[in-house]
């Protein structure tokens, strides 16, 4: 079983839909504290129930993407610090706009 965890890092987003509601602008970006402590309690969590076999991280916003490179780079080494031989993965829910090759 894999334990899946949405992790929202920023509510900023570079479209205006005329149906979105998310207008909270207070912080617009996850600190690293925060970063470092939600994926520490994962894999806390993870090992405690103890029948999950990987973890996933799903990055989510408003649009994750906008976040700097930075920012995910210290994830990864936060997921490879707290992992301890628990795979993982990473995905990134994105509109795809800010996208170059």
């Amino acid at each position: 079983m894999k334990l899946i965890n949405v992790i929202k890092p920023t509510h900023v987003c570079n479209l205006s839909c005329s149906y979105c509601y998310n207008d909270d602008e207070r912080r617009p970006f996850m600190d690293i504290d925060t970063l470092e402590k939600v994926i520490e309690q994962t894999f806390s969590l993870a090992r405690f129930i103890g029948k999950y076999k990987s973890v996933e991280f799903i990055w989510h916003g408003g649009e994750p993407l906008l976040a700097p490179l930075s920012f995910y780079e210290r994830a990864i080494a936060f997921q490879e610090e707290y992992a301890d031989k628990i795979p993982y993965s990473n995905i990134v829910q994105t509109n795809g706009t800010i996208i170059k090759k």
